[in-house]
């Protein structure tokens, strides 16, 4: 299940969202799907979607937590954000393909 994958990875590990949806929309959605309180911090859309430069939700996300190292991060997402992940020097790893077909593969590879 989500919550118990999202609840196995929130304590190893800062989870950050980077979304499309603005602000609001997206609390309120991670609140309906009772999963908003593994999530350390939420980068709103209306913060990076349109922005000249793709890397700028994970810049952002990087700023807030300047203690954790580049090595260290990592980004699960869409196989189109490989090219921002790539370009801010992160691991990446592409969610909805092979190995990470579901949310449980992350834990083979994360924990």
């Amino acid at each position: 299940s989500a919550p118990g994958v999202l609840s196995m990875l929130s304590l190893r590990y800062r989870l950050v969202v980077l979304s499309r949806s603005r602000g609001d929309g997206i609390v309120k959605a991670l609140g309906n799907a009772g999963i908003r309180q593994f999530f350390d911090f939420i980068v709103p859309g209306e913060k990076w979607v349109g922005h000249p430069s793709r890397t700028v939700g994970l810049e952002l996300a990087m700023e807030k937590y300047p203690e954790i190292s580049k090595e260290q991060w990592c980004y699960v997402g869409a196989p189109p954000s490989r090219e921002a992940a790539v370009q801010c020097g992160l691991r990446f790893y592409a969610f909805g393909e092979p190995p990470l077909e579901e949310l449980e593969d992350l834990m083979d590879i994360l924990l």
